[in-house]
């Protein structure tokens, strides 16, 4: 079993997803390979769809276009939120000079 997950993420790694040849230079590094799988294992629905390195060479591209867009809604989540912190600071500060 171990062998079958060395096996198709060495494929990963130097082909890429499935479908994906040699001469196309489509394989992923291992860091990105482990940014996905942490993804895939910490996201609700996909942590139970991805139980083989063999469905995470099927399921990569997909995988990583899911982790690209929620990484960019979650860093505009926590810049509204500073912003709404910022105009919270600014509200409260000019409170304390009208007193």
């Amino acid at each position: 079993m171990f062998n079958k997950w060395v096996k198709e993420l060495e494929k990963i790694n130097r082909l890429g997803p499935v479908g994906a040849k040699e001469d196309e230079n489509k394989g992923y590094t291992w860091e990105e390979i482990k940014e996905i799988i942490y993804f895939s294992q910490n996201d609700e629905f996909w942590s139970s769809k991805i139980l083989s390195a063999k469905k995470l060479r099927k399921q990569i591209v997909k995988l990583e276009n899911q982790m690209n867009k929620s990484g960019k809604s979650n860093s505009t989540k926590k810049m509204d939120m500073l912003a709404e912190l910022y105009v919270e600071y600014l509200n409260e500060e000019q409170k304390d000079d009208e007193e």
